[in-house]
């Protein structure tokens, strides 16, 4: 169904004309211009991974010095004032994606309650495996400094923040990077997420991934 000919390929398979993958068929319609039928086009599949709607989420904050597991705790704490330090850990399981997927896009999506100014959020890849249970500041592998993706808070009650994340979740997938899943860090003050343990399921951290599987 390839608009480009290959009567030579579509011979040897000895299918009949219309049945043949490679064969021309100039009347198929292109409206994308890449050469390929719409026909023949692999669209791209999209899935929402949020605990408590598909997939598996684990989540919790780090407060150095502190030797205790936040992991059932509502909220992600985030927070760079000096002696309140505090980072919020997130992490996806994206074993559902084929290996050498493209990945289209990928929105990472916290919710936060009222603040009283906009902020910042840098986004982290952590360094290391760690369970929601019982990381905490004494065993948490820590996190590169390099900045992934940046997201700004906003200046209102309820709101719902989001950023693009596609380069490092193409990464995970191509396993180029081992996918432990981030640290949040906010750069201005403090800023507390709604964590997966929050009792609104809509409100919990999401990621939406849109994929292309191999060929």
């Amino acid at each position: 169904m390839l608009l480009r000919q290959q009567h030579e390929d579509s011979r040897e398979l000895g299918a009949p004309a219309g049945r043949r993958p490679g064969a021309a068929n100039p009347s198929q319609a292109d409206v994308d211009g890449d050469a390929i039928g719409d026909a023949c086009e692999v669209e791209p599949q999209c899935v929402v991974v949020q605990r408590g709607t598909y997939g598996s989420v684990q989540d919790t904050y780090i407060q150095p010095g502190i030797s205790w597991p936040y992991g059932d705790y509502p909220y992600l704490v985030t927070t760079t004032l000096p002696a309140d330090v505090k980072a919020g850990v997130l992490a996806f399981d994206l074993a559902f994606i084929p290996a050498g997927s493209n990945i289209e896009s990928a929105v990472l999506t916290l919710s936060h309650p009222w603040k009283a100014s906009a902020g910042t959020i840098e986004v982290h890849r952590v360094n290391g495996p760690w369970q929601e249970s019982t990381v905490h500041a004494g065993n948490f592998p820590g996190y590169t400094p390099a900045v992934e993706a940046v997201i700004t808070t906003v200046a209102e009650a309820d709101a719902s923040v989001s950023a693009s994340v596609a380069p490092l979740v193409q990464a995970w997938v191509d396993g180029s990077q081992p996918n432990y899943g981030v640290a949040l860090q906010d750069v201005n003050a403090r800023t507390d997420i709604r964590s997966s343990e929050h009792a609104n399921v809509a409100l919990r951290p999401m990621l939406e991934v849109c994929f292309t599987p191999a060929e």
